[in-house]
């Protein structure tokens, strides 16, 4: 579990992707919406 928080931790994007899915089930269109983080970084997310 460390592993994989210091890979999340590593880049903003994935911080800011995770917390606008949250505990839901999310398209990527909605999670650009509430991260504002551009769809291409979303998608390598």
């Amino acid at each position: 579990m460390d592993d994989v928080l210091r890979y999340v931790n590593k880049s903003t994007y994935r911080v800011r992707t995770l917390k606008a899915i949250g505990r839901k089930v999310r398209i990527p269109k909605e999670i650009v919406r509430d991260s504002g983080i551009l769809q291409n970084h979303v998608s390598n997310v």
